[in-house]
């Protein structure tokens, strides 16, 4: 915690969160849906438009961060983020502008807007891609193996909490111009998103991999093997004499960047630990497979099914995040008990059981309890993915760190193009049919988790515990 980096990744986390709760989320999808007409299909397009930006900028991302250095590629991330801020202002702009022209005008006009937000929020993907691998690779490098679970639980805490601050900024606006579903509204939260999204880039300009710790954060089982930790950034012996000084320097092992993530050639240690990081993200691409088919429509359920105002809507979307943050804690401290694949575990279960409940609920005559269900699964979905991150990280050396958070993408793939396949299947069938299906694929995301109860070792003071299973060999 007292490390420079893990203090400023945090109030990155928190400040970029907050902004993206104004100007990609609720108002967004409400924006959309007033541009094109309500069709809610429109909305999973621009999003999965977002994920295959993400995807694209999010490896070659992760590979330049562990073959030169993390801050170098947060840097150039930090360029594309102005360039992405630049291009949706200029964006919702012409769409308020649009929206003031003659009825006649309007479809036409419409679609234009809409293809520029379509590219407006892919820019934005290129973004998030190009900063999640460097900028996790870098928090991972910071954070002491078996003192992960505490960090990136308040990580997520903190995070999350941030996603309260644009509702709670959007209820003011929205009470103050009349509480209306009105694109001029709906513009000037999300103006205010962007004005904001200043702090969290220029944050970007001052990681520092050289305040990144050494050995103490190395993956777990690597000092009992040949692994050889050296600093984060070192000197090539053998470079050329009249190569660039002041070329960025290359991060340690580089040479198996891409190869050695777990294979035997590059990785000794037993294969039950460099199998954990696949189950784990196995289990989360499976989660966001079926969170992406619905988490954008939550909100235009609420509003399209149980007539909700747009301050109520919004007032759901404070207490949820603000939930998701106390609740996190919690269950960083309950891990301690069950261990972390167990809180894991028991929260998707329970979250999965509340979401199918959600859809034998009227939304018009049982409001209130429709409401408490929702926000209850919503605090328990989301409050451990704290607890799968320290694990990946944990049990992924640290010179592949990089591109193994850049892999996240991956998930923001599946996530975005999930979000396209549920805005059909709205249109084809109904809201509460996309969520069970929803509920399908996390269900099934809790087998690879289970798979690892007796695998995992439990984390102590100072380090990690091994296990109770026997050691493996390969």
């Amino acid at each position: 915690m007292r490390n420079p980096n893990v203090r400023l990744a945090l109030l990155y986390y928190v400040l970029v969160q907050a902004a993206q709760s104004l100007y990609s989320q609720n108002p967004l999808a409400a924006l959309v849906e007033i541009i094109d007409g309500g069709d809610d299909a429109a909305v999973g397009v621009v999003t999965g438009a977002q994920g295959v930006a993400n995807l694209m900028a999010a490896i070659p991302a992760g590979i330049l961060a562990d073959r030169y250095r993390r801050d170098f590629a947060l840097r150039i991330a930090a360029c594309v983020g102005i360039c992405a801020a630049a291009l949706s202002t200029y964006t919702l702009w012409y769409a308020k502008r649009q929206h003031e022209h003659d009825e006649n005008e309007h479809n036409t006009l419409g679609q234009r807007a809409y293809v520029m937000l379509v590219l407006s929020y892919a820019s934005w993907g290129v973004f998030n891609g190009s900063v999640s691998g460097p900028l996790e690779a870098l928090f991972g490098d910071s954070v002491e193996t078996g003192s992960r679970s505490f960090v990136y639980q308040l990580k997520s805490a903190l995070r999350t909490a941030g996603n309260a601050i644009g509702p709670l900024i959007s209820i003011v606006i929205f009470s103050v111009r009349g509480d209306v579903w009105r694109v001029d509204d709906l513009s000037l939260v999300m103006f205010c998103g962007l004005a904001l999204t200043v702090c969290p880039i220029a944050c970007l300009f001052f990681f520092s991999d050289e305040k990144s710790l050494g050995a103490e954060s190395e993956a777990f089982g690597a000092a009992d093997t040949d692994e050889i930790t050296t600093p984060l950034v070192v000197e090539d012996e053998d470079e050329d004499e009249d190569e660039d000084a002041e070329a960025p320097r290359r991060c340690q092992s580089t040479d198996s960047m891409v190869s050695g993530l777990g294979s035997p050639a590059t990785d000794t240690r037993p294969f039950k630990y460099r199998v954990i990081p696949y189950l784990v993200a196995t289990s989360d691409m499976l989660t966001m497979l079926g969170s992406g088919m619905t988490i954008r429509f939550f909100a235009l359920f609420f509003k399209n099914a149980a007539h909700m105002s747009p301050s109520a809507v919004q007032a759901v979307f404070v207490v949820v995040p603000l939930g998701i943050s106390v609740c996190a804690m919690g269950a960083q401290r309950l891990a301690a008990r069950l261990g972390r694949c167990g809180v894991v575990i028991l929260c998707r279960i329970a979250g999965v059981s509340l979401l199918v409940a959600m859809t034998v609920i009227d939304p018009t005559k049982n409001k209130v309890t429709l409401l408490v269900v929702y926000i209850a699964r919503s605090w328990l979905m989301n409050c451990h993915s704290g607890l799968t991150k320290s694990l990946v990280n944990d049990f992924v050396l640290k010179r592949h760190r990089g591109f193994w958070n850049s892999l996240e993408s991956i998930n923001a793939f599946s996530w975005c193009g999930s979000a396209m396949l549920g805005g059909f299947l709205v249109r084809m069938y109904t809201y509460e049919t996309t969520f069970l299906i929803t509920a399908a694929l996390q269900g099934l995301s809790i087998v690879p988790i289970f798979v690892l109860l007796r695998i995992v070792p439990a984390e102590v003071e100072g380090g990690v515990a091994a296990p109770a299973a026997e050691e493996d060999s390969d």
